[in-house]
Formats: C-alpha cells, structure tokens, sequence
C-alpha cells in the first residue's frame, strides 16, 4: 500500500487513481494466507465487500476505492486476481502489469511508465 500511496502523491495531477476492490485472493475460509491485519474470509454479499474496502480506506490507501459486483466480471475483464495495476487511457488499456503478487511492482514498472506517459503529455501540449 506504501508504494501505490507514493504513486498517488507523485501522480494525481495527471492521473485519476482507482482500486477496484474485488473477490479475497487468499481467504481464510478458502485457503487463506494469515496475515493478522489484513486476513479476512470470502465475502458473501456486497455489504460484506463495501465494508472490507471501507477497511482498506480506514487503513490510509489513497484515490478512490470501489467495490466490484459480486459477479466479479472485472477479475475476467482484467485478469485480475489476486491483484494488477492497469492504466486506462481514453477506454484503452495502456499499460497493465504482471499479475500479483510478483508483477505488482507499482514503484518500478508503473512509475516508469506513468513518467514517460507525462512527458509525452507535457511535449504534446508544448
């Protein structure tokens, strides 16, 4: 969460920033990962989804947060689980990282990648 926070303060002048909050990656009542802070079962229904990302937003993850549909058409869409960064420009997807855990690297590749878009804007406006 630090690096993606980081990205958000270097970045939020040019770029809206989004986390779609969708289906547990490792639950618990699946075959979870325990990790105290963060370890929490399958949600079941949309309240339950609406108050694990109110969790993440109490826990100080910056830009906006939504919630995915219990249908989870976004982690198909996306190829998003357990987790992806995606940048979409215009309706088109731009950028997308490797798959988490290993390819979500926000502070390396998405960094990159955000600075050389900003430069290009900046050199288009000028």
């Amino acid at each position: 969460m630090a690096e993606y926070n980081t990205l958000v303060q270097d970045f939020n002048h040019v770029a809206d920033f989004v986390t779609v909050y969708i289906s547990e990656a490792h639950p618990l009542d699946e075959w979870g990962l325990n990790h105290e802070r963060y370890s929490r079962n399958q949600q079941m229904n949309l309240t339950e989804r609406l108050s694990s990302a109110e969790m993440m937003k109490a826990e100080g993850m910056l830009g906006n947060i939504v919630v995915e549909s219990m249908d989870n058409e976004s982690i198909d869409l996306y190829a998003s689980l357990p987790d992806r960064l995606v940048v979409v420009v215009d309706n088109v997807i731009e950028y997308k990282s490797g798959l988490g855990p290993f390819g979500y690297k926000p502070d390396q590749s998405l960094r990159k990648w955000l600075q050389k878009w900003t430069t290009k804007q900046v050199n288009n406006v000028a």
